[in-house]
């Protein structure tokens, strides 16, 4: 079985030089496509109540991957309060993170 994958060119835009710029900045993003990426204005955010807008935000937010090795025996302890609890690990991590780091 012969398969081909793609590989796109490396990107030739700069570094973005804050942390909110390079975390934003993702696959999808046009600087992941070799084109330089626009910095969000006041403006536009200032504009994210409009009605054109508004469908866009009901929008579910796309989701990144986490993967980070913890101990087993950490794990076994996560995995089984989940369970007892009826919920998904993933859900607990994502719902301490938000306390952590609230918008």
């Amino acid at each position: 079985m012969n398969k081909k994958v793609a590989i796109p060119p490396k990107p030739t835009t700069a570094i973005p030089l804050n942390a909110d710029d390079w975390v934003n900045q993702g696959p999808s993003d046009t600087a992941a496509q070799g084109k330089p990426v626009e910095p969000e204005s006041a403006n536009e955010s200032a504009d994210a109540g409009t009605t054109q807008e508004a469908p866009a935000k009901q929008e579910k937010e796309p989701m990144k991957r986490f993967t980070f090795d913890v101990p087993a025996s950490l794990h076994r302890r996560v995995k089984k309060g989940c369970v007892d609890r009826e919920i998904q690990m993933a859900d607990l991590i994502r719902e301490f993170l938000e306390k952590e780091f609230p918008a």
